[in-house]
């Protein structure tokens, strides 16, 4: 769990930089990486075991606002949208490893996660 929250939050600092850069293709990739660690954080945060698959029927079993959030998600190939795309996973991100950390005994600080989703802009 400590990796993948780990992983997502890389994919959020590089999903920035590559729009930024005008890397677009690649930072649409970096936001479907993001995406599939938020469906993982879901599935810890409601005890259902990860299967091999996370994407699998996810839609079905998503919980809360995570399916609204992940179709918003979606745009165009474009610098701006990708971003904007951005800042909303991350504040949807955000509050999962919140929650996270409250129902798991992570051995990262809270206060270094919320740092490292402080970053992006």
């Amino acid at each position: 769990m400590d990796v993948s929250i780990s992983k997502g939050l890389a994919a959020a600092h590089e999903t920035y930089r590559r729009a930024k850069r005008g890397e677009l293709f690649y930072a649409q990739a970096l936001l479907d990486e993001l995406r599939h660690h938020m469906m993982q954080a879901d599935e810890w945060l409601h005890d259902r075991a990860p299967e091999t698959t996370v994407v699998a029927k996810f839609d079905k079993r998503a919980s809360g606002t995570v399916p609204i959030d992940l179709t918003m998600s979606y745009c165009a190939c474009e610098g701006e949208a990708i971003l904007a795309a951005l800042r909303s996973l991350v504040r949807a991100y955000r509050n999962q490893v919140l929650a996270l950390h409250e129902k798991f005994q992570l051995s990262r600080p809270l206060k270094n996660d919320m740092a490292a989703l402080d970053i992006v802009p």
